[in-house]
């Protein structure tokens, strides 16, 4: 019998002959109908994982059937139907992933399970209790910032957290345990790390924290820099209603509009090395300084705290 599913199994199934959680070597028992995989998932702190996401991923992928199921509030899940043959057990742990027996982040150190027709495949797991990343944010002037973005990234496995500042600066992550995460708080386009004062992610600390444990990082923001200017046409009038943007590194941040006074204001801008781009509303096209394109356009290096100020006086239309 050959036939591939793709189904979402409905959890809360009743779960029969459960050994401890870890187990390597599954346990087998006779069931009525078709190839069953069954078991529970508990993490290091002795807590089940309720509503996380497992998978049966068969070995033979043309052959094989793929199924996805979530535990129930004891932790216990059921992929029923299965093709014989043998299958991994992924575990979404919250936030990252596992491979049944838990605690094994690739798909290579997954064990192999045997799924026979009419038997049910018992696959207990003890992954990883999520660890704790948290603390308080605070402006420049040591006052609480809401709404800030934090986020706990790794570059290697590529594991990514992010929340905003509660009202009073504070901020938690619930992070994948073990891993050296690199802090990033961003004030509008203004990224800055953790410790305080770092702007550049390459000076920034890395932070690790166990299963089941919490770390405190606190960060107090810089001030952040101030894009402005004037624009005017060639006979040095006012130019209202111009499109202003800026670029850094081949992305184009915000845009605004000139006011009738032909001024402009970005605020919290990246620290970093930018190029400043002007359409009017005639559809005419300029970079700072006096450059048709950016290729030839100027770099205007920012600072934390400092206002750079770009004024822009307009070629001759030709």
């Amino acid at each position: 019998m050959q036939r591939r599913k793709f189904a979402a199994a409905v959890a809360g199934l009743a779960v029969l002959g459960i050994v401890a959680p870890g187990a390597a070597s599954p346990a087998v028992a006779a069931v009525a109908d078709g190839g069953i995989i069954s078991g529970r998932v508990v993490n290091t702190s002795g807590h089940v994982l309720a509503n996380a996401r497992i998978s049966a991923e068969p070995l033979d992928r043309d052959n094989g059937t793929y199924l996805i199921t979530e535990t129930d509030a004891s932790g216990a899940f059921t992929l029923p139907g299965l093709v014989p043959g043998q299958y991994r057990v992924g575990i979404d742990a919250g936030g990252w992933g596992e491979y049944a027996p838990g605690r094994r982040f690739t798909i290579e150190q997954g064990v192999q399970y045997q799924v026979r027709e009419g038997r049910r495949t018992i696959v207990n797991s003890l992954v990883f209790a999520a660890g704790t990343i948290s603390g308080k944010v605070t402006d420049a002037a040591g006052k609480p910032a809401a709404g800030v973005p934090v986020s706990a990234f790794d570059s290697v496995s590529r594991l990514w957290y992010e929340e905003f500042t509660a009202a009073d600066g504070g901020y938690a992550l619930k992070v994948r345990p073990n891993t050296p995460y690199v802090l990033r708080f961003a004030d509008g386009n203004t990224s800055q790390y953790a410790p305080s004062g770092t702007t550049d992610a390459a000076q920034a600390g890395h932070y690790q924290v166990a299963p089941g444990r919490a770390t405190r990082v606190d960060a107090r923001l810089i001030v952040a820099p101030t894009l402005t200017g004037r624009l005017t046409d060639a006979a040095g009038a006012p130019v209202a209603d111009a499109h202003v943007s800026y670029t850094s590194r081949g992305r184009v941040y915000e845009f605004t509009s000139t006011d009738a006074d032909g001024r402009y204001t970005f605020t919290k801008v990246p620290l970093d090395d930018l190029k400043v781009r002007f359409v009017t509303a005639s559809g005419q096209e300029q970079w700072a300084t006096g450059s048709a394109d950016s290729q030839n356009a100027t770099w205007f290096t920012t600072a934390a705290g400092v206002t750079t100020v770009v004024d822009e006086r307009l070629l001759p239309a030709s």
